[in-house]
């Protein structure tokens, strides 16, 4: 089963980190393995029922080898502004991505933790998957390492990191 572990810091407050990670329009901004991301289903806990937050469900499409798949993650934990669990099922794998934010030390630490579960006849390419998956979580790492870097950037007032408006 791929499994993939990282921990970065950054002078963002534990707010910002969360508000920007639990927001998966975010993930094509710093993971090169994501092509594009937008909001299906906004929460109805966020305000207008159109942002994230749990139940949320969001289409990523990712790179999977050279072809591109949409992978439809769902919220399925949310707490402002300590954890944010995003849960996508495919017919051939399912992926969870968990990241909590804490503050260690005085400073702010994400971490994020990547599970790669291969189902039905998917599962003998599982040692396949596994090598894919370490290059591709390991370029994901250093996009989110490089993101949290640069200051935190919203104009627009939503308080999701990104400023301007998502597709």
């Amino acid at each position: 089963m791929p499994h993939f572990r990282d921990a970065v810091t950054t002078d963002w407050t534990p707010e910002q980190a969360f508000a920007y990670l639990a927001d998966a329009r975010n993930f094509a901004e710093w993971d090169p393995g994501t092509e594009e991301s937008s909001l299906e289903t906004g929460s109805p806990t966020s305000p207008g029922g159109d942002g994230p937050g749990p139940g949320a469900i969001f289409a990523v499409r990712v790179h999977v080898g050279p072809p591109t798949v949409t992978l439809h993650y769902e919220t399925v934990t949310y707490d402002v502004p300590t954890r944010v669990t995003l849960r996508a099922v495919h017919p051939l794998m399912e992926l969870v991505d968990d990241i909590t934010v804490a503050v260690v030390d005085g400073v702010t630490t994400v971490t994020y933790d990547a599970t790669v579960t291969m189902r039905g006849v998917a599962r003998v390419l599982g040692p396949l998957v596994d090598r894919g998956f370490a290059k591709t979580a390991a370029n994901g790492a250093e996009g989110l390492r490089a993101r949290l870097s640069r200051p935190y950037a919203d104009d627009d007032g939503d308080d999701d990191g990104v400023a301007g408006r998502h597709s």
